[in-house]
């Protein structure tokens, strides 16, 4: 056990063993998940990828595939063997793209974008041995939102009530409290 960090207090920790008591509550009968969902199909027969934010900094997308084009890409695979499937990310604003290499199965991939405030778009497909990109799916467009406050300021929202909030809670006063509380505890 580590020694407790100077000026901190080590917490201790109680286990409470389980009560033995029995309960007239019936228990629970275990069901295998399958019969709970039955059986998920690998694809609903629809190719598509969806693009979606997550925060100013990551997004993430999801795809699935026909089986007219689930077929296409396993005859590609066996055609060409220097295949890569790829996310093809492309940042709008600045007319620029990179390739991210994502496994078909997984059918979703977390994406770092690393820029706020900047629309982007994806595209789904495989490269090539050549460098030639094969497409099976484009996605929607999204924004990325600010990581920043915003640059509206609510009219109802003036400086000068800012300024008295700031005055009322005893702001720029150090030791001091809000002159309400102080008023009341000097009665």
């Amino acid at each position: 056990m580590k020694p407790a960090a100077r000026g901190s207090r080590a917490k201790s920790v109680k286990t409470v063993a389980a009560s033995n008591k029995r309960s007239d509550a019936p228990k629970p009968k275990l069901v295998p998940v399958e019969e709970h969902l039955g059986d998920l199909p690998f694809s609903y027969d629809k190719t598509h990828l969806v693009l979606m934010v997550r925060d100013p900094l990551w997004a993430y997308g999801y795809w699935d595939f026909s089986a007219e084009t689930w077929n296409w890409i396993q005859r590609f695979f066996q055609a060409e063997k220097n295949l890569r499937s790829v996310l093809r990310v492309h940042n709008l604003d600045h007319g620029i793209y990179y390739d991210l290499s994502v496994d078909l199965h997984a059918k979703s991939w977390y994406l770092e974008l690393g820029l706020p405030d900047t629309s982007f778009e994806v595209e789904l497909g495989l490269l090539d041995a050549s460098g030639h990109f094969h497409l099976i799916a484009r996605s929607n467009r999204i924004r990325t939102p600010r990581n920043a406050p915003s640059d509206v300021i609510d009219p109802l929202w003036s400086s000068e009530s800012f300024d008295e909030m700031y005055r009322l809670s005893g702001g720029g006063k150090t030791g001091h409290g809000s002159e309400i509380f102080s008023q009341s505890r000097r009665s």
